[in-house]
C-alpha cells in the first residue's frame, strides 16, 4: 500500500524538526519560551489554534487553517467596499 500525501508530509515535517533540533543553537521549545515572554497571549493563542486544528476541536467556521475559510476571506478581501458576491 502506497502512503498518502499527508503521511509523507508528516514524515517530512518530523524529519525536519529532528534535524533542526540536532543542529540548531536554539531549540524550537526555547524559541517558543522566548516568544511567550515577549508576546504571551499571541503565542498561546497561536499554539491553541494549531493544536485545536490538528485535534479537530475547532469548528470549521473558526478554524484559521481551514482552507475554505482562508480562500473565502482572501476572495472577499479583494472586493470593492460595499460590493457583495
Amino acid at each position: 500500500m502506497r502512503p498518502k500525501q499527508g503521511d509523507v508530509a508528516w514524515l517530512a515535517i518530523i524529519a525536519c524538526i529532528i534535524a533542526y533540533e540536532f543542529t540548531a543553537d536554539e531549540l524550537l521549545s526555547e524559541a517558543a519560551e522566548r516568544y511567550c515572554a515577549k508576546h504571551p497571549w499571541l503565542t498561546r493563542l497561536l499554539i491553541a489554534a494549531v493544536a485545536g486544528h490538528l485535534a479537530c476541536l475547532t469548528p470549521p467556521k473558526y478554524d484559521i487553517f481551514n482552507a475554505e475559510n482562508v480562500a473565502h476571506k482572501w476572495a472577499f478581501s479583494h472586493l470593492p467596499t460595499g460590493q457583495v458576491a
